[in-house]
């Protein structure tokens, strides 16, 4: 009997073996390389569904395969793998492996984040933040984020503390928001560091501390935020919560700068630029200012423009210049739009158009910047580019003056002085030209000078006036030296002294002064405050003549004809002579006369010699008249005739020459 059991046993353990056999060859076909998770995939084990996902989708020890990691996550995703519905939410998300859609990507985070999978709380809470493939939804996302975060994300901590703060899908709450940004700061996310770093810094939520503001900064920071690293370089550079140290901020420009952030860029281009913190080094600064221009940065594009028209750091382009100042005028900044404006004024880089200057002057000065204002008042005040408009002029200087600006605090003092667009004003014109003045425009310092000398608008005071009139002579103001030189000459308000006064001529007259010129030459002449010296005399008289001054020609010309500080030179006299005949003057006029009419550096020649009198005296002067009436009794270069002799004659005689009064006697007149 146990003989037949033992037969039956062994035979149904032989069926066993052939059965195992058969499954570990089956297995072994069908399962290579020990792939058990397959088998138990295929056997309806959940965990090793998503597994053999999680192995197709990254080719983990398996091909690659889209589609299978698909199928296999969603044979998971249907028996309530969390992580696999999270999955397959995914796949439908982004479309890439099949057709994208977005309510069944819905339907799968919802499953699984309902389960208590934070990382699909998390993307829910992202998805209705921001209204990604549906209408934002802040209560939803805060009830999402908030799931997620009581479950320890830092992501999802930072998000409600952010919330929290803006008072956006729950009530505004600055200390719940401080208390989950510092959970989240605390697991090391970097925003929530910066966050917090800001709520410390302005009291919000917490009790206000620089110190920990600073710290958080700086942990922020040290793992690469460039927001924090911009703000700490800020801090060092302006030495708020910390010791001023400019190589610490150029420190953390810098380390943000590499991150490509541009106003990282523009503050190290900027210490660069400056030499503070880091040696200077215009390339380095043109360099950092050109990638941050390049990102938009209007600040950046304004300095690379301004290194480009000065030619420093890079090689002086003006179209280069133009073209970036352009950029950030475009951009609304108004020192940009100013130096836009100055080039097509000048035609630099650019066409010149006073039109198109007009344009940019005028938005930067609507932004209140002086300069502008100042320079819209001058094309205004002078009709170029704009219809010319004195009330307009005067109203744009004004606004340019009440920011001090020196210019246009002489310029509509200027105004006042002569009741340009303006109702003349005295008094307002010494107090504009003395805010100018204090502020050493040479111009407004010379103007309120000539205001003191007259009394006008203040009361009359040569100290004041002398005072004034110096320091614009100190900075070269020729009208102030030669006035100075005045004063001096005649001792008004100072002790007269004619060295001081020839001093202050000689410096005008060097620049060209007219008046100058001809006070320093009539100095020389007299021998007063220098040596007498005809010869230096007749150097300034020549120089004044030259400028055109009919009566300087004139006496240029007596020296010449008399030999007085040079050889005589009858030539050189007519010469001289003619040139200030031909502008008009009587005495000239004569004085050509005279010397046709005795041959004296031109060929003798009584028609023209007439004809050089009648000028003369046909502007009443005598002795032209005399000299008329004398060539008709002597028939010089004109028929005798006693008649029209007696009519210049007595014209003469009327005016009480005395020759004439003599000719006529001999006529029996």
């Amino acid at each position: 009997m146990l003989s037949k059991y033992k037969k039956y046993i062994f035979s149904f353990v032989a069926v066993i073996a052939i059965v195992a056999f058969a499954i570990g060859a089956f297995i072994f076909v069908h399962y290579p390389n020990n792939k058990m998770i397959r088998l138990k995939a295929d056997l309806g084990v959940v965990s090793a569904q998503y597994e053999l996902g999680e192995m197709y989708k990254n080719g983990d020890k398996i091909l690659q395969d889209d589609q299978e990691a698909f199928k296999w996550f969603k044979r998971a995703a249907e028996n309530g793998d969390v992580r696999a519905q999270f999955e397959v939410g995914t796949i439908y998300a982004l479309g890439e492996q099949i057709q994208k859609d977005d309510e069944e990507a819905l339907k799968w985070f919802k499953l699984s984040a309902n389960h208590g999978y934070l990382e699909a709380q998390k993307l829910l809470g992202i998805i209705y933040y921001n209204g990604v493939s549906l209408d934002k939804d802040s209560a939803e996302a805060f009830r999402w984020f908030k799931k997620a975060a009581e479950n320890g994300d830092a992501v999802s901590q930072y998000y409600l503390g952010d919330m929290y703060s803006k008072g956006e899908g729950v009530s505004q709450d600055y200390k719940e928001a401080f208390k989950w940004t510092k959970l989240a700061a605390n697991q090391r996310n970097v925003e929530a560091q910066f966050i917090l770093g800001s709520m410390y810094g302005v009291g919000q939520g917490v009790q206000q501390s620089n110190t920990d503001a600073l710290k958080w900064y700086t942990l922020a920071a040290n793992q690469g935020h460039p927001k924090a690293q911009i703000l700490l370089g800020v801090l060092y550079y302006n030495g708020e919560s910390v010791p001023q140290n400019y190589s610490e901020a150029a420190k953390w420009f810098r380390f943000a700068a590499e991150s490509g952030d541009p106003e990282a860029q523009l503050n190290i281009g900027k210490m660069y630029d400056d030499g503070q913190g880091v040696p200077k080094n215009d390339q380095e600064a043109a360099k950092w200012y050109t990638l941050a221009a390049n990102q938009g940065d209007a600040k950046a594009q304004f300095y690379i423009g301004a290194m480009y028209h000065k030619g420093q750091g890079v090689k002086q382009d003006y179209g280069e210049a133009a073209k970036w100042f352009k950029l950030a005028a475009n951009q609304g900044l108004a020192k940009a739009q100013y130096n836009i404006g100055a080039m097509y004024y000048k035609g630099q880089g650019v066409k010149q158009d006073y039109g198109e200057a007009a344009k940019w002057y005028t938005l930067a000065a609507n932004q209140g910047y002086a300069q502008a204002q100042y320079n819209l008042g001058l094309m205004l005040d002078q009709g170029q580019g704009v219809k010319q408009d004195y009330g307009e002029a005067a109203k744009w200087y004004t606004l340019a003056a009440n920011q001090g600006y020196a210019q246009a605090q002489y310029a509509i003092g200027n105004m006042y002085d002569n009741g340009q667009g303006v109702k003349q004003d005295y008094g307002e014109a010494a107090k504009w030209y003395t805010l100018a003045a204090i502020q050493g425009d040479a111009k407004a310092q010379y103007s309120i000078g000539n205001m003191s000398h007259e009394g006008l608008g203040v009361p009359q005071n040569y100290q004041e006036a002398i005072k004034w009139y110096t320091l614009a002579a100190n900075q070269g103001m020729a009208e102030a030296q030669h006035n100075l030189g005045i004063v001096y000459n005649q001792g008004r308000g100072v002790k007269q002294d004619y060295r001081e006064a020839a001093k202050w001529y000689t410096l005008a007259a060097n620049q060209g002064l007219l008046q100058a010129q001809l006070a320093i030459a009539n100095m020389y002449e007299n021998g007063e405050g220098v040596q007498q010296d005809y010869h230096e005399a007749l150097k300034w008289f020549k120089l004044a003549a030259n400028q055109g001054s009919a009566f300087v020609r004139l006496k240029v010309g007596v020296m010449y004809e008399s030999g007085q500080g040079v050889q005589q030179d009858y030539g050189e006299a007519a010469k001289w002579f003619k040139l200030a005949a031909n502008q008009g003057l009587a005495d000239a006029q004569f004085k050509v006369g005279l010397i046709y009419e005795r041959g004296q550096g031109v060929q003798q020649d009584y028609h023209e010699a007439l004809k050089w009198f009648k000028l003369a005296s046909n502007q009443g002067l005598a002795d032209a008249q005399l000299y008329i009436g004398i060539m008709y009794m002597g028939g010089y270069g004109v028929q005798k005739n006693y008649q029209e002799a007696a009519k210049w004659l007595k014209l003469a005689a009327s005016q009480g020459n005395v020759d004439a009064q003599k000719a006529l006697r001999l006529l029996g007149q």
